[in-house]
């Protein structure tokens, strides 16, 4: 796995995977809490992952810098894959509760 891509993406599947572990068991045991919070901690997770691996996915800027904008990006599209899949889960249970005509 030399190429950052693919470490990247293997990084958000696991900063995704982190946060589901920390998120699902909060929201079963407090279903009507407002978790807005979540997307913010699946964007420090999946950055803090990427900028300690040291991945940078924008050569043109300093190294610092693109370590941190591929941080940034990378935590946000692990956070778009987590609300992604809260969208279909409640879809699905919507679609459950319906009955058959």
């Amino acid at each position: 796995m030399d190429d950052p891509m693919t470490v990247a993406a293997a990084l958000v599947v696991v900063a995704n995977r982190i946060v589901e572990g920390i998120l699902i068991p909060i929201r079963q045991r407090y279903p009507g809490l407002d978790l807005w919070w979540g997307a913010y901690l699946s964007w420090l997770i999946g950055g803090l992952l990427l900028f300690g691996a040291g991945i940078n996915l924008f050569p043109m800027f300093p190294e610092l810098l693109g370590r941190l904008v591929t941080a940034i990006a990378i935590g946000g599209g692990a956070s778009l894959l987590s609300d992604g899949i809260d969208v279909v889960k409640s879809l699905k249970r919507q679609y459950l509760r319906q009955k058959p005509v």
